[in-house]
This record gives structure tokens, sequence and C-alpha cells, in this order.
């Protein structure tokens, strides 16, 4: 067995959505456990409030979106990366457009 394969089933956990603590949370198959703490595991903002970097580019997304001055109705949102970067624009899209909230 490779390497990678290996370390991918011991680090592998429930892709769960909208995020690990959030009451109605549901799996949609399984990442990498790093990357999925990265981006979804609750920690202490810049803030002083706590919530994950998910939760906190969402809460961009919905006040830019709600904005009365501006009509985005006609636009699309693209999330993009690169390597590291990659993993975590294709969790935060696939987030983003399971949301209900």
């Amino acid at each position: 067995e490779s390497d990678w394969l290996h370390d991918f089933r011991i680090n592998a956990v429930d892709f769960e959505l909208p995020g690990p603590t959030h009451p109605h949370k549901t799996s949609y198959g399984k990442v990498h456990k790093g990357f999925y703490e990265y981006l979804f595991q609750p920690r202490l903002q810049d803030n002083g409030k706590v919530c994950s970097k998910a939760d906190e580019i969402m809460h961009h997304l919905y006040d830019l979106f709600e904005d009365p001055n501006y009509d985005y109705s006609d636009f699309d949102v693209y999330f993009t990366g690169h390597s590291l970067g990659a993993a975590l624009s294709t969790m935060m899209a696939f987030r983003a457009a399971t949301a209900t909230d």
C-alpha cells in the first residue's frame, strides 16, 4: 500500500456540514482530517468571537450579498486555490453550495 493511501485512510474524517459542532449537520463522505479541521474547527477569532474559518467566510459572503446598495443577483461565486488552497476551496465551495442558513 502506498504511503499517501495509508495516510489518507488514517487521517480521513466525516465531511460534516455546515460544521462539526452544528446540531443539524450532514455527512458528505470523507476528507482529510487536517484540511477539515483547518477550515471547520471553531476557534477564537481576532474579533473575540469563536467561529470557524468557513463560518467567517460565509458571514462575509452574506454581508456582501445582502447589502441593499448593490444588486448581486446575476453574480456567481467561485472558490479557487492551488495545492492546499485547492483542497480548502473545494470544501468551502461545497459548504457554500449546501448552505441553508
